[in-house]
């Protein structure tokens, strides 16, 4: 962590750098307390905000309006500075507005859907659009896992794919040792038995224990596919060697595995 960030810039800079570590970047915003400019109504008792909301922001360059909030007062800081600097300032109101701490999911209730930007002005600029600070307020993610049924009978082929997403594993396998219930994956490539459907990336979790929230997490992991082409499944894997779990094990090692130290090998590669 840098001298000068806190938990929620440094969870903010990772989740720039690697898709990994972007659950656990949702996760710490959730729970901060972050800054907009404007104001806040409070409630009579003086001790919580009271619904009202006059918060600060501007216009995007395609005309809709777009609310800047920040991870400190430090980041606000910089922000008018650099807009100052460049002469963008957004609003001129903006210095003399004042500014409101508030819990994140007390902001994401005031600002009913609106797009927002977190830390602007800065090199980690983050930007929510409607949709995904709707599915942030509704899951505590900013994308979400669709479900669907896979076809699967005794003519469906499972191989190791090719070309090896090397690029998509490396970042499953780095997120997947954050969440010790993962106990080994394996990856292979589908042709269903009608081959109607497009080969596509088969991900199989033996998981100690349910734990679904895993498989919403990996939707935001993989949201920019990684360089695979086509969709990607994700499936829990039968601790017995039956049906497309037995297939999954049979097309290829595990390319991770956790060991009961603690410690995880990661299997890069295809053909094993």
């Amino acid at each position: 962590m840098h001298p000068v960030e806190n938990e929620l810039e440094h969870a903010l800079r990772l989740a720039m750098d690697d898709p990994a570590a972007r659950p656990d970047f949702y996760a710490a915003l959730l729970e901060a307390s972050v800054l907009a400019i404007g104001a806040v109504a409070r409630s009579e008792d003086g001790r919580s905000p009271g619904g009202k909301a006059r918060l600060q922001g501007w216009r995007a360059d395609d005309g809709s309006g777009i609310l800047p909030f920040f991870t400190s007062s430090l980041a606000l800081e910089r922000a008018l500075v650099a807009f100052e600097a460049s002469a963008r300032m957004p609003e001129a109101a903006w210095r003399g507005a004042g500014h409101v701490q508030l819990p994140m999911r007390t902001f994401l209730g005031l600002i009913k859907g609106a797009a927002i930007i977190l830390n602007p002005g800065s090199e980690n600029a983050k930007r929510f659009g409607p949709e995904e600070v709707a599915m942030l307020a509704s899951t505590g993610l900013g994308a979400a896992a669709s479900q669907r049924s896979i076809a699967y009978d005794a003519t469906t082929v499972l191989r190791q794919p090719r070309p090896y997403p090397a690029a998509l594993v490396e970042v499953v396998s780095r997120f997947l040792f954050r969440r010790p219930a993962v106990q080994a994956a394996y990856i292979a490539q589908l042709v269903g038995p009608d081959r109607t459907e497009r080969p596509h990336l088969l991900i199989g979790l033996e998981l100690d224990g349910a734990s679904e929230r895993i498989f919403e997490e990996l939707a935001v992991v993989m949201e920019d596919g990684l360089g695979a082409n086509g969709p990607i499944d994700v499936i829990p894997m039968s601790p017995r060697d039956i049906g497309i779990s037995a297939s999954l094990r049979a097309a290829g090692g595990p390319f991770y595995k956790r060991r009961g130290s603690g410690w995880a090998a990661l299997f890069r590669g295809g053909g094993r």
